[in-house]
């Protein structure tokens, strides 16, 4: 197992996991109010997919004394757990080690440090920083224009599907792109000069009632360096910022986050990604 510090905070009692239900509302908005930054992610998530969606489940970790102080929700083969401190290292673990088919964990980094040191059934490979970046400003002018971005359409998912086999770890379903395109907001741009390709693309992951989350930001190899990427992801950034939604999103690679910090999005969270197996 991949040995890691914990920095988490050590529980003052019990705390206990449990499936979620609409009943639960209340007690999960008081946790998003009280732990704005912590909870933005899981915050869209809720208002996005629901607590009783099926396939969706939503687990609550809740102390000795009843309150709610973290969350952990299962996005296909990815676990999100999130909380202010890294206390529900344990309970969180425990729901891990049950799961079936997991092939990682997104979350705080102090949290998922705690995960990784008591993870048993298990075996974890190795942790990569995160980053939570959010845009509270316009894009730069300009930026958006940069070759022939537009907003996708359904016409368009020939293209993205045949864009997304190209992207390696950023791979796309076909169905996940129609789902996409059909429920949430895809920025593209065309390959210059033929219409029935695309180069680039940013798509909206998540869309809550205040923030949206934004990722599959990707060109291909021989399009890139000149500001494809740049202008999907300002165009979308904009067209949220139109309906007073804050955009955020993750990166990883530094590169990526320079021309993120150049459009003005500014880090605001500190997260990690476990690999299992």
């Amino acid at each position: 197992m991949l040995s890691l510090p914990f920095f988490g905070r050590q529980p003052p009692g019990p705390i206990t996991a449990r499936l979620l239900t609409s009943a639960d509302s209340g007690a999960l908005n008081a946790l998003f109010a009280a732990e704005p930054e912590a909870m933005l992610t899981s915050k869209m998530h809720v208002e996005g997919y629901g607590i009783d969606r099926p396939g969706f489940p939503f687990w609550g970790a809740q102390s000795s004394g009843g309150a709610l102080i973290g969350v952990a929700f299962r996005l296909g083969n990815t676990m999100i757990v999130a909380d202010s401190d890294g206390s529900c290292a344990e309970c969180f673990a425990d729901l891990i080690d049950g799961g079936k088919c997991l092939a990682g964990a997104r979350g705080s980094l102090p949290l998922l440090q705690g995960l990784a040191s008591r993870l048993r059934s298990v075996r974890v490979s190795r942790l990569e920083l995160s980053y939570l970046m959010r845009l509270d400003a316009p894009p730069p002018p300009g930026v958006a224009s940069i070759g022939e971005t537009r907003r996708a359409t359904m016409e368009d998912l020939d293209p993205l599907a045949a864009l997304y086999v190209t992207a390696g770890p950023m791979y796309r379903a076909r169905s996940n792109i129609s789902e996409r395109l059909l429920t949430g907001r895809v920025f593209i741009t065309p390959e210059p000069g033929a219409t029935d390709r695309v180069v680039s693309c940013a798509v909206l992951n998540v869309e809550g009632a205040s923030a949206a989350l934004l990722g599959g930001v990707f060109t291909t190899p021989a399009w890139r360096g000149r500001g494809f990427a740049a202008a999907c992801t300002a165009s979308l950034s904009a067209d949220l910022q139109a309906s007073s939604i804050l955009p955020t999103l993750f990166y990883e690679n530094p590169i990526a986050g320079r021309v993120y910090s150049r459009l003005g999005y500014r880090q605001c969270g500190e997260w990690g990604v476990l690999y299992f197996g």
